[in-house]
Protein backbone atom coordinates (compact mmCIF):
# COMPACT_ATOMS: atom_id res chain seq x y z
CA UNK A 1 0.00 0.00 0.00
CA UNK A 2 2.77 2.44 0.91
CA UNK A 3 4.64 1.64 -2.35
CA UNK A 4 1.51 2.47 -4.34
CA UNK A 5 1.22 5.88 -2.66
CA UNK A 6 4.87 6.60 -3.38
CA UNK A 7 4.41 5.61 -7.02
CA UNK A 8 1.35 7.84 -7.33
CA UNK A 9 3.41 10.86 -6.22
CA UNK A 10 5.70 10.35 -9.19
CA UNK A 11 3.21 9.79 -12.00
CA UNK A 12 4.46 12.86 -13.83
CA UNK A 13 7.48 10.79 -14.88
CA UNK A 14 5.07 8.62 -16.84
CA UNK A 15 3.34 11.29 -18.92
CA UNK A 16 3.50 11.10 -22.69
CA UNK A 17 6.01 13.98 -22.77
CA UNK A 18 8.48 12.27 -20.43
CA UNK A 19 8.31 8.68 -21.69
CA UNK A 20 10.50 9.26 -24.81
CA UNK A 21 13.45 10.10 -22.57
CA UNK A 22 13.69 6.38 -21.82
CA UNK A 23 14.97 5.93 -25.39
CA UNK A 24 18.24 7.49 -24.28
CA UNK A 25 18.74 5.40 -21.13
CA UNK A 26 20.93 2.32 -21.11
CA UNK A 27 19.13 1.29 -17.90
CA UNK A 28 16.02 0.54 -19.99
CA UNK A 29 16.28 -2.86 -21.68
CA UNK A 30 16.77 -2.84 -25.45
CA UNK A 31 13.47 -4.66 -25.99
CA UNK A 32 11.59 -1.92 -24.09
CA UNK A 33 13.36 0.85 -26.00
CA UNK A 34 12.52 -0.90 -29.29
CA UNK A 35 8.84 -1.23 -28.29
CA UNK A 36 8.84 2.43 -27.24
CA UNK A 37 10.33 3.50 -30.57
CA UNK A 38 7.77 1.40 -32.46
CA UNK A 39 4.93 2.97 -30.46
CA UNK A 40 6.29 6.44 -31.25
CA UNK A 41 6.43 5.67 -34.93
CA UNK A 42 2.84 4.40 -34.77
CA UNK A 43 1.66 7.56 -32.99
CA UNK A 44 0.64 10.36 -35.30
CA UNK A 45 3.19 13.15 -35.20
CA UNK A 46 1.35 16.45 -34.60
CA UNK A 47 2.08 19.60 -36.54
CA UNK A 48 1.58 21.76 -33.44
CA UNK A 49 4.60 22.99 -31.52
CA UNK A 50 2.98 22.65 -28.07
CA UNK A 51 1.59 19.67 -26.15
CA UNK A 52 -2.06 18.91 -26.83
CA UNK A 53 -3.02 17.11 -23.62
CA UNK A 54 -2.44 19.81 -21.01
CA UNK A 55 -4.64 21.62 -18.55
CA UNK A 56 -4.12 24.88 -16.69
CA UNK A 57 -2.70 28.23 -17.79
CA UNK A 58 0.21 28.65 -20.16
CA UNK A 59 2.04 25.47 -21.05
CA UNK A 60 -0.06 23.84 -18.36
CA UNK A 61 0.24 20.64 -16.43
CA UNK A 62 0.26 17.25 -18.12
CA UNK A 63 -2.74 15.01 -18.01
CA UNK A 64 -1.76 11.71 -16.50
CA UNK A 65 -2.07 8.54 -18.55
CA UNK A 66 -5.56 7.14 -18.92
CA UNK A 67 -4.26 3.60 -18.44
CA UNK A 68 -4.08 2.17 -14.95
CA UNK A 69 -0.41 2.09 -14.09
CA UNK A 70 0.86 -1.06 -12.42
CA UNK A 71 4.13 -2.93 -12.17
CA UNK A 72 3.22 -4.60 -15.49
CA UNK A 73 2.69 -1.35 -17.41
CA UNK A 74 5.14 -0.99 -20.28
CA UNK A 75 6.56 2.36 -21.36
CA UNK A 76 5.27 1.82 -24.88
CA UNK A 77 1.71 1.83 -23.50
CA UNK A 78 2.21 5.41 -22.28
CA UNK A 79 3.19 6.91 -25.64
CA UNK A 80 0.84 9.55 -26.97
CA UNK A 81 0.72 12.38 -29.44
CA UNK A 82 2.53 14.62 -26.93
CA UNK A 83 5.50 12.25 -26.89
CA UNK A 84 6.61 13.86 -30.12
CA UNK A 85 6.74 17.27 -28.41
CA UNK A 86 9.70 16.21 -26.26
CA UNK A 87 11.55 14.85 -29.27
CA UNK A 88 10.86 18.10 -31.11
CA UNK A 89 12.38 20.06 -28.21
CA UNK A 90 15.46 17.84 -28.05
CA UNK A 91 15.94 17.87 -31.83
CA UNK A 92 18.13 14.75 -31.92
CA UNK A 93 20.14 14.35 -35.12
CA UNK A 94 18.44 12.30 -37.81
CA UNK A 95 20.17 9.29 -39.28
CA UNK A 96 20.29 11.04 -42.69
CA UNK A 97 22.47 13.84 -41.28
CA UNK A 98 25.21 11.54 -40.03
Amino acid sequence: MQNTRALNRHLWYLTAEMVPLALFSHDVPETERRALADALLDAKQPTLQTPLNQFGAGWGKPKFPSVTISMRTRLCELVGVDSWFTLHLLQPPSSSSQ
